[in-house]
């Protein structure tokens, strides 16, 4: 019931982005990191009633390879830093993650839950605390350069990262 209500909140949120009338780059990366929660969120409670399709438990262990390369991304986009061809390498574990996922062999499952745990969960860390250091570095700057609301944007970034 909790997924269902996570769920729910994101698409709401996302439709709330839609709704918005002038959408920039980051508007568009914040729509598409809801629907990744939401979609997660779905694929959990699809893989509890349906625990013979293998496409919901699949997507429930890997979607989480996701979270990290989106706030990369959406930062990126707020603090108007250019994202390069080689920074969607960052969706690569995912890709991989996923693929291997489908040739699992029941007999080793349980293992192959926690190797896909262990670099899940450094993901989990290490790009909020990228994150957190850019924006603090970059905080640095602008209050000796520069002035406005970007010092507010960067506090919040660095909120939802801590």
């Amino acid at each position: 019931m909790i997924s269902g209500i996570g769920a729910l909140q994101g698409i709401l949120l996302a439709l709330l982005i839609v709704a918005k009338k002038s959408k920039q780059l980051p508007d568009r990366i914040l729509f598409t990191w809801f629907l990744l929660f939401s979609f997660h969120l779905l694929y959990a409670i699809g893989k509890d009633l349906y625990p013979t399709i293998l496409l919901f438990a699949v997507l429930t262990k890997t979607l989480g390879f996701l979270q990290g390369p989106f706030f990369l991304l959406y930062n990126k986009s707020l603090t108007n830093k250019h994202w390069h061809w080689f920074d969607s390498l960052h969706f690569i574990p995912f890709l991989i993650f996923t693929v291997l996922n489908f040739f699992i062999v029941p007999s080793f499952e349980a293992s192959w839950d926690i190797i896909v745990l262990l670099p899940k969960v450094t993901s989990m860390v290490v790009y909020p605390a990228h994150v957190w250091y850019m924006g603090t570095k970059r905080m640095k700057y602008i209050k000796e350069h520069h002035a406005g609301n970007t010092m507010l944007t960067l506090r919040w970034i660095r909120i939802v990262a801590l």
